[in-house]
């Protein structure tokens, strides 16, 4: 996928709104733009997992399931380090990344929504944009039922 993105993707229909939906156009695009995106591993999107807990940004729909594995005593919180080592100060939380991954493992729907995180945050980043996760989401997969409601009826 290339870095600079020329376009956004949107379904047509969602013409007839505008300009009243242009966040409903603008929140598919970007969704569909980072679906495309895969990573290398799932240590790479638990490892940015653990960073945006750590600096608190995670969205509500995954902060949710930590703090129960918290509870739990699944995840140990490097409360000393957050996750940072050496004197460079690298970010390597090899123990969380381990937690999260038998996490994961075992909650297929934790670690799709770790991946879903991973690749908005990957989207946004890429093109420049500020925004919500789980609010992009939600409006994406209502429109993308849409979609598939309108594939339906055109069979």
């Amino acid at each position: 996928m290339s870095a600079e993105p020329k376009y956004i993707p949107f379904p047509l229909f969602l013409i007839s709104g505008l300009p009243d939906n242009l966040n409903e156009i603008f929140d598919y695009g970007i969704y569909k733009f980072a679906m495309n995106m895969q990573p290398k591993g799932m240590d790479v999107v638990f490892t940015q997992v653990l960073y945006a807990f750590y600096r608190q940004e995670l969205p509500p729909s995954i902060k949710k399931k930590l703090d129960s594995l918290i509870r739990k005593e699944l995840f140990t919180p490097d409360e000393d380090y957050n996750g940072f080592v050496g004197m460079a100060g690298e970010f390597y939380p090899e123990t969380g990344i381990d937690e999260l991954a038998t996490a994961g493992r075992q909650d297929l729907e934790f670690a799709t929504n770790c991946v879903q995180f991973w690749q908005m945050r990957q989207a946004l980043s890429i093109l420049n944009i500020k925004g919500s996760i789980d609010p992009i989401i939600r409006s994406a997969t209502t429109i993308q039922k849409q979609v598939d409601q309108r594939a339906l009826i055109h069979w």
